[in-house]
């Protein structure tokens, strides 16, 4: 094989990539990298949260946490609040109204049988903590109300 043809062996095989590279940026649909506004190695990743969810009671007075008042037993609390996450985390509605009925109930009876006798509804609160902001040292935390029942 002459010299001359042995030179020439890496330039063709790299002009053929190129014209291959060209071809399928040409006819291809597809972004290819170097003119992607993404950039190589990009990644979302949401924002790290944890969601609890606690009902109060309404009163005149305002709102009573039920753990703190003596009314409800924080683990029984802890089952009711994780049945209804699950509730809504599956987009079970007849199972979520079901769950909100039953905790008016249960909020009702401890209530009354906790010496609160002017309770006027219940809430469910979901308070939302973002994580990254908890860790930086100035927590926030998002409460709204995923339930309300009133007298």
């Amino acid at each position: 094989m002459p010299k001359l043809s042995k030179r020439l062996i890496p330039y063709v095989l790299l002009a053929s990539f190129a014209v291959g590279e060209l071809y399928a940026i040409i006819f291809s649909d597809e972004t290819r990298w170097p003119f992607s506004s993404v950039p190589m190695f990009a990644q979302i990743k949401p924002r790290p949260t944890w969601t609890e969810y606690r009902p109060v009671a309404v009163t005149p007075k305002g709102e009573v946490n039920l753990v703190e008042a003596g009314a409800l037993d924080y683990k029984v609390q802890r089952v009711l609040m994780a049945g209804y996450e699950k509730s809504i985390k599956k987009g079970n509605l007849e199972r979520r109204t079901q769950l909100e009925r039953d905790i008016a109930a249960i909020v009702e009876n401890t209530t009354r049988t906790a010496g609160m006798t002017e309770v006027s509804g219940v809430r469910i609160y979901e308070s939302t903590w973002e994580l990254a902001s908890l860790r930086a040292g100035q927590p926030s935390r998002t409460d709204k109300i995923a339930f309300e029942e009133t007298k």
